[in-house]
Formats: C-alpha cells, structure tokens, sequence
C-alpha cells in the first residue's frame, strides 16, 4: 500500500483525520509502516486529489492525521471491456488494472462467458468496490475511484461508435501490434478483453464491421488478466513515446 485511502466523509469537512484501531489502515500505519507521531504519510484522497498528513497523535485506539499538502494525481482516459470471467480474475483486474489506471470498467455478457457469473457476490452490494481502492492505494499517482458497470448482455456497438473514441480488441491472431496503432496520449480509448474461453467468430466479425483496431500482445495464449495488464503496460509505454516526440 503506497497510499493510505481516505474516504470523502473523512476529509470534506476537516483537515483532520481519525482512524480507529479497528481498521485495517490503523493496523497498517502501525505494523507495516511503523509511523509515530510527527511521522507523514501519504494519502489518496479519495476522487480529490493526493496528499500528506502527519500523524499529531497515536494511541492504541485511534490514530489522528493532519492534512499538510495535497498535488493533483494522474488521470487517464482508457476504458476497458472484459467478457464476464470467473469472479477471482474480475477481482484481479479490478485492482490491478486500476493501479494501471483504468477510468472505466465494464464486464459484460459475452457469447462464451458463464451467465452464472453475474450471480458471483463480488456484484453485490459494491463489494467490488475494495478492489478498486485496494488498486487505488497501491498505485500511488491516481486517485479517482474508476466506474464499474455490470451488463447481463451482450454490448450494444451503436452506443459505443456515438462517441469519438479510439475502439481496440485484442485478438491473437491479428497480424497487427501496439505498435501498429494510431494512438495519442490522453485520447479516450476502449479496450476490449474476450472472456476466458475467448471471441467467437460471430463477436469478431460484429468488430470488424465496425472498423475496431485488432491488436495482439503475443503469439501464446494469455489469461485475461495477464492480457490485461500487458495491454495497459502498452498504452502507457505508447503515451510516453507520444510525449517525447
């Protein structure tokens, strides 16, 4: 954990911050980062910005922490789509692919995803929301809790193609790479993950009609989460070669 995650209710009336002994951020201050008082921590404040606190007071009840400064954290404009997959992969890609910094998520009903996956307790109640600050803490450059949407159906293109956003699909078997594509940083852009068992022909070919870019990352057969984070590594190796020209 780069950054310890406060919430909105925590910090919009006060620049002081309390934490009790009962949660696992006071555990963490206390075990992994063996702080004191007159300590600074790193703070994400949660979809606000960055900053640094010291801690005024600690006691085995509750920890006090004094907003010092606060810089504004990276944002993106990547969007990723995934074909539902088993809920341990969805977790995995909710944190980690928001430490890549992901704006936006959206699992939904492919033709070869398990329709029982949308049964998965991980969409209920916002639980999946801890993966996301999980993701959030560990990345130490963004901050804003990215947008999850959970769709029991198949992707509607037409809503997708009204905006001007580059369309990306990962699919082994393209002749193309990352380095193929015509992309600018900071530019909105939607990356399309196939769930585990992959497209089918009928999905391809609704893509290609539509001119979405087909990219590949290798010639082996990647888990949806390691395609993921290769993917979001690419994009963020492409933006940093966009700066430099």
């Amino acid at each position: 954990m780069n950054r310890i995650i406060i919430y909105p209710h925590e910090y919009q009336k006060e620049t002081s911050i309390s934490i009790c002994a009962e949660d696992y951020r006071f555990e963490h201050i206390k075990t992994v980062l063996k702080s004191t008082v007159g300590d600074t921590v790193k703070l994400c404040l949660l979809n606000q910005a960055l900053a640094k606190a010291k801690i005024t007071h600690f006691s085995s009840k509750t920890i006090e922490l004094k907003i010092l400064e606060k810089s504004q954290g990276q944002t993106t404009g990547v969007n990723l789509f995934v074909g539902l997959s088993r809920p341990p992969t969805c977790k995995k890609l909710l944190e980690h692919a928001t430490s890549l910094g992901v704006k936006k998520f959206v699992f939904f009903k492919a033709e070869l995803s398990e329709k029982s996956y949308l049964q998965s307790n991980l969409w209920r109640d916002e639980a999946y929301k801890h993966f996301l600050h999980l993701g959030l803490a560990q990345s130490g450059c963004y901050y804003r809790e990215p947008e999850v949407e959970v769709l029991s159906r198949p992707l509607d293109l037409e809503d997708l193609l009204k905006t001007q956003t580059l369309n990306v699909v990962l699919d082994q078997n393209s002749p193309q790479s990352f380095y193929d594509l015509p992309y600018e940083k900071n530019n909105p852009l939607n990356l399309f993950i196939g769930p585990e068992r992959g497209w089918t022909k009928k999905e391809r070919d609704s893509y290609q009609d539509q001119d979405f870019h087909f990219l590949s990352l290798s010639p082996s057969i990647l888990r949806v989460e390691i395609a993921t984070f290769a993917a979001l590594s690419q994009l963020h190796l492409l933006s940093k070669m966009e700066s430099t020209k």
